[in-house]
């Protein structure tokens, strides 16, 4: 879990992370320079939460995506579940993707539906996602980074995270991520969910142009396909 300046959420998504019924797992957070009391109230959590396998890098801002990347290397299980440090997951998050993972033979990406919040936690609509990952990522992104578990093995037969680093290129790094599964293996939604997806204003998704963004991604969809 990348964080940076995150004291109004952290500690909502932490407690969301202890209450898994599924508690066979190792939770890595990865500090990314915050100038807020957010290193502090992981602290805490850590404190009071001595039986939680916890590893925390706290170090200057590389940004999210050279994040993303240092927590998968540090981690040292198979399976890798995202969250953002904003989002929360239901109780039944982590043992409904395992359920997934064990009932699909050569799967290596699971994603989950969502409810949306607002920032102060309020149910504000939903996200039913698609089934057929393959054919919905022609339209859109079809699964929701809070909610994926993957393969780390597969993973690392992608190029990542930090694929050709730019302004632009880190909008797309998700979905481009996504395409390189599909290549490997399966991909599914669970269609349950398991998530609330917190929806700010201040998302990736609403600071960038809509008709670039749309390219972009049909480019890369079209070089896939």
């Amino acid at each position: 879990m990348p964080v940076y300046n995150a004291e109004e959420t952290i500690e909502e998504t932490l407690q969301s992370i202890k209450n898994q019924d599924y508690t066979d797992y190792e939770l890595v957070i990865i500090n990314d320079g915050s100038n807020d009391n957010t290193l502090e109230l992981i602290k805490k959590f850590i404190i009071n939460h001595e039986s939680i396998d916890v590893k925390l890098i706290s170090r200057s801002n590389k940004g999210f995506m050279f994040s993303l990347e240092e927590g998968i290397q540090l981690s040292k299980n198979r399976l890798i579940a995202r969250i953002d440090s904003d989002d929360v997951w239901e109780s039944n998050h982590l043992s409904t993707m395992m359920k997934c993972f064990r009932s699909n033979h050569g799967l290596v990406l699971a994603g989950s539906n969502a409810k949306l919040i607002d920032i102060s936690g309020k149910v504000i609509g939903s996200l039913k996602m698609p089934q057929n990952i393959e054919k919905a990522m022609l339209f859109d992104n079809p699964l929701i980074h809070s909610s994926v578990v993957f393969d780390k093995n597969a993973y690392y037969k992608t190029n990542g995270y930090l694929r050709e680093r730019s302004d632009d290129n880190d909008i797309f790094a998700d979905y481009r991520l996504w395409l390189e599964f599909l290549s490997i293996g399966k991909c599914v939604n669970s269609g349950i969910q398991t998530l609330r997806y917190r929806f700010l204003e201040s998302s990736m998704s609403r600071m960038i142009s809509k008709l670039p963004y749309y390219r972009g991604r049909l480019e890369l969809a079209y070089v896939a396909y």
